[in-house]
């Protein structure tokens, strides 16, 4: 299945004012960083964009897709290819709630990205958690059950959600660090669990304007 990625050009392109566009990428920081003002400037961050490889390991899948990902405050557009991709599926945000879309067959509405994410690729993913958790942030909207630091202060681990969360390969983009590697762990019982592995081969940030 393909679906074209002509919008997510566009505005791609659109985004490129006042964007910081920072393919190359500097080196973590040598010593601590001021942990609360690094937080903050994550927060800012108004939209990014990110291209990476997926992993899914889990009861009914294990395979691999190309993970294209936009997303600001008010909406966002996500692109999978590959095989757990089963081609190509795109999850955009509209007024009206969330719809998925497919070559040759009718766009499926609804008012959560992971039912139908879940329902449509075998994908069990909590998108609205991911969103923060990407960019190397505790989830607002959810407690904290475990957080550790690394010595520098950027996020190392987190439990939240039911989740466990580990990061590595950090990258200097603009005025912030971000991960280059995100392993999500979700325990299911009877010896089961889903693992993704997100790895960012490139990422694109823009800052609110003061």
């Amino acid at each position: 299945m393909r679906i074209t990625q002509t919008l997510i050009a566009l505005l791609a392109i659109l985004l490129l004012t006042r964007c910081a566009n920072l393919p190359d990428t500097g080196a973590p920081p040598a010593g601590p960083i001021d942990t609360q003002a690094h937080e903050q400037r994550l927060r800012a961050i108004s939209q990014w964009h990110l291209q990476a490889k997926a992993g899914l390991r889990s009861p009914e899948q294990n395979g691999s897709a190309r993970l294209d990902w936009q997303h600001s405050s008010s909406d966002f557009q996500i692109s999978l290819s590959g095989p757990l991709g089963q081609g190509r599926v795109e999850l955009k945000s509209t007024p009206e709630g969330v719809v998925l879309t497919q070559p040759d067959t009718e766009p499926l509405y609804a008012g959560s990205a992971e039912a139908l994410l879940y329902q449509q690729t075998g994908w069990d993913l909590p998108v609205s958690l991911l969103a923060d958790w990407l960019l190397g942030l505790p989830a607002t909207e959810r407690p904290i059950d475990d957080l550790k630091r690394t010595d520098n202060g950027l996020l190392a681990s987190l439990t939240q959600a039911g989740w466990q969360l580990s990061y590595l390969n950090y990258q200097a983009v603009a005025d912030v660090y971000l991960p280059g590697k995100v392993i999500a762990t979700r325990e299911l019982g009877n010896n089961q669990r889903i693992r993704l592995v997100v790895a960012v081969y490139d990422w694109q940030v823009t800052h609110n304007t003061p």
